[in-house]
């Protein structure tokens, strides 16, 4: 039988990483509180960090947003699947990407 676990801070994604899949570029954005609750596509103007890894935990990509937001040149990577990290303060979440072609 399964059993539903509460984690405090961890009730929604503080960010979203789109287009997924994705080719050439992707954007990484904040959400507000707000947002969250509602589900619109909000963004908040604070700054946070963004690395993108490959399958074996190597970093490839790193970047800071600028205004809520940054966008990730994914060009000269291969087709695959990549794990993006956004940290905000003491938010940080892990997401998967897909890389097509």
């Amino acid at each position: 039988m399964g059993r539903t676990v509460q984690v405090p801070g961890c009730q929604g994604y503080y960010f979203t990483v789109y287009p997924n899949p994705a080719q050439e570029e992707v954007t990484v954005a904040s959400q507000s509180a707000a947002a969250r609750l509602t589900e619109a596509r909000t963004t908040v103007a604070s700054d946070f960090d963004v690395t993108l890894y490959n399958g074996q935990g190597k970093a490839l990509r790193q970047g800071r947003s600028q205004n809520g937001q940054l966008r990730l040149n994914l060009r000269g990577l291969r087709p695959g699947l990549y794990q993006i990290r956004a940290r905000q303060g003491n938010k940080w979440e892990n997401h998967q990407l897909q890389i097509t072609q």
